[in-house]
């Protein structure tokens, strides 16, 4: 074994080594600070540093959006309360806001406090807008500071390099958006202040804000549809039965289910399925299972069903090559007019399933009342034929996954296929069932 020595005192051995540094350290040397041995204070306090450099790459895009937000606050804050040397003076600027009537707010040298044109106003300066991406051109001089805010929260601080007109795009949240420019000149006095408010709406977002839980009842189409959450117990039997009988339905799969079985998403599609949105982590969006009430839960708001959409979309893009079709469904079936809308700006349409045609595949417990044997599920299908709208446009709900040991429902699928063909009925993606 190696005898090592003290790098302080030669003559000591060694017994250990500086946490930090790692060289040889003897017992008067060695520091016990924090569960740890250093050779030194400066030692430790480099390993502070570290650990804290670490944890901020680690969310340095949290850290630039808070140190942005800072520095925003801060030019506000000087801008409001100091009266600037030299600024008896206050230039003004023209704010070139595409249609909106071009204006320049007043500042009141006496009070220091600014006029904004949306308070002498409102109704000068709004805007209905059809696209989602808005550009806001700002003429700035060089070394001018201009900040943007988006419904109270700025998105763009920037300091013109530049005399010209720069233009900046902004997303548009659906409905109101309020904006605000404030520009200040070099010596960190206000130029303008401009507020203005856009109204975006679009014939696609209100169509879209809607579900759908039947085809025409005219045409006898029929749509058999699936739900894979996070389990695929019955998948691999399902579409080999669907092959078999030649027939394309739509699939609705998380994110987390694409995740796990890639290899069967890629079958789906090659067997011509249309994959469709069941969200990311198939989470509760409403209140609905503690007060029997479809609130939209605390946490759920647009970022969030637009993250777990889109999420899930891009997921099926990495695998496939492919976007998902244009449908969601919420998972339990939990949905508002409001979730419904925020779905819709992120281009997609909610499909529910026919009343009375949930296959209950997914209750296992044998005791419940809910649970039904494969050949009570089929009956019940068919005996609806007899209804006044008969199975025209029926969808119907299964699952690809489920914790039954027996009595699998999907064993009636070739028996219900063949009975709906024999009665006159087409099994058809949802696509092929909303066609006019």
């Amino acid at each position: 074994m190696e005898i090592k020595f003290c790098y302080r005192h030669p003559e000591n051995i060694a017994r250990g080594r500086c946490y930090y540094c790692k060289r040889n350290i003897c017992s008067d040397c060695r520091q016990l600070i924090a569960h740890h041995y250093f050779c030194s204070r400066i030692c430790y306090y480099r390993y502070l540093q570290q650990m804290l450099w670490k944890r901020l790459r680690k969310h340095q895009v949290l850290v630039l959006v808070v140190w942005n937000a800072v520095l925003t606050v801060l030019l506000v804050l000087y801008m409001l309360f100091h009266d600037g040397e030299g600024s008896g003076h206050r230039e003004t600027f023209p704010l070139a806001i595409d249609s909106v009537e071009t204006r320049t707010a007043s500042w009141s040298k006496a009070t220091g406090r600014y006029l904004s044109l949306m308070a002498q106003n409102p109704q000068m300066h709004r805007e209905v807008v059809n696209d989602r991406v808005y550009e806001l051109k700002v003429p700035l001089k060089r070394g001018w500071v201009v900040t943007i805010w988006h419904n109270d929260w700025p998105v763009i601080t920037q300091i013109a390099p530049a005399s010209m007109t720069y233009v900046f795009p902004i997303s548009l949240w659906y409905g109101k958006n309020r904006q605000r420019v404030v520009v200040l000149n070099e010596q960190q006095a206000l130029v303008y202040d401009y507020m203005f408010e856009l109204d975006y709406r679009s014939d696609l977002v209100e169509q879209l804000s809607t579900t759908i839980d039947r085809g025409d009842v005219q045409k006898p189409l029929i749509a058999l549809t699936f739900d894979g959450g996070s389990t695929a117990e019955n998948a691999e039997q399902i579409l080999a039965i669907l092959r078999e009988q030649q027939v394309q339905c739509t699939i609705f799969l998380t994110g987390q289910f694409m995740e796990r079985y890639p290899h069967l998403v890629k079958q789906m599609v090659a067997d011509g399925h249309e994959v469709a949105n069941h969200t990311y982590s198939h989470p509760h969006l409403t209140t609905f299972e503690t007060n029997r009430r479809h609130d939209t839960r605390p946490g759920v708001d647009r970022r969030f069903v637009h993250r777990q959409l889109l999420r899930t979309d891009s997921l099926f893009f990495q695998i496939t090559g492919q976007h998902l079709a244009p449908y969601w469904r919420a998972p339990y079936g939990e949905y508002n007019r409001e979730i419904l809308r925020w779905a819709a700006e992120a281009g997609f349409l909610h499909v529910r399933w026919t009343n009375g045609f949930d296959t209950f595949d997914w209750v296992s417990d044998t005791l419940s009342p809910l649970y039904k044997e494969p050949e009570e599920v089929l009956n019940t299908i068919l005996s609806r034929d007899k209804s006044r709208f008969r199975l025209n446009g029926a969808i119907i709900l299964m699952h690809l996954g489920s914790r039954r040991v027996q009595s699998h429902i999907y064993s009636i699928l070739p028996s219900l296929i063949d009975s709906l063909r024999s009665r006159g009925y087409q099994p058809v993606p949802i696509s092929k069932l909303l066609q006019p």
